[in-house]
């Protein structure tokens, strides 16, 4: 009972550890460095921001920002010199090439969802 007791304690600090390692940080747009302010800025002229967060992406510092554009989500990942480096735009089945859509079919054993969200890097 002490030894299931102490492997509990154990994984317990292990996912303590874990999840505030990776915890990201909630931020305004106040609080960002200049050249991350001016691309969020530029990237988000017609979109409402739902939030920004402060990330640590294989030890670089990355700033997430989450929008919605007319009825559509569209997040993308800038880094601290105020590059973009990831965009997630949520986009309709329907306006994807043949191909991609046989493919997310494909994968997605035939349930893939009227919306996707396509990355690009």
């Amino acid at each position: 009972m002490e030894s299931k007791k102490k492997t509990l304690a154990s994984l317990a600090m292990v996912w303590l550890v874990a999840t505030t390692a990776s915890a990201e940080q909630k931020l305004k747009m106040s609080d960002l460095p200049a050249a991350v302010q001016a691309t969020v800025k530029a990237e988000t002229v017609n979109a409402t921001v739902l939030g920004i967060s402060k990330e640590t992406e294989k030890g670089e510092t990355v700033f997430e920002v989450e929008t919605k554009v007319v009825a559509k989500t569209r997040d993308f990942v800038v880094d601290a010199a105020g590059k973009v480096i990831e965009v997630e735009e949520e986009t309709d089945l329907a306006s994807v090439p043949a191909a991609v859509k046989a493919t997310i079919d494909k994968q997605s054993e035939g349930g893939a969802s009227s919306r996707t969200k396509p990355r690009w890097r």
